[in-house]
């Protein structure tokens, strides 16, 4: 098995906090079908939804909390995303695939 495709990219997930931020908590949210969810339908195919009053509550929790946000596809995938869903920049950290670890045919968060 190759170590790129079985373990994380880096040690450590984020970067370390600026000494006056260390007070700061980070709250980590699943992209898929919690901040966005899909939908399927013969005639169109797949679709991409913002879940309802996700801008107010990005927002209200960027005034408490250092954003991250999780999703278990790549980052080639999952950047478009988050800048389209994010256009204020309330999301600070951004994990992907690359932040799982690979055992067993399932990739570990």
């Amino acid at each position: 098995m190759f170590y790129g495709f079985s373990e994380p990219t880096s040690d450590t997930l984020l970067p370390d906090l600026h000494p006056l931020e260390q007070h700061v908590f980070i709250l980590v949210l699943d992209l898929s079908e919690t901040l966005i969810y899909s939908d399927w339908k013969r005639d169109r195919g797949w679709r991409t939804f913002k879940s309802p009053g996700v801008d107010t509550f990005l927002e209200h929790l960027d005034q408490y909390f250092e954003i991250a946000v999780y999703s278990d596809q790549l980052s080639m995938y999952v950047d478009p995303v988050i800048e389209r869903l994010d256009p204020k920049h309330c999301i600070r950290y951004r994990l992907s695939r690359g932040a799982t670890r690979y055992e067993d045919g399932k990739h570990y968060r």
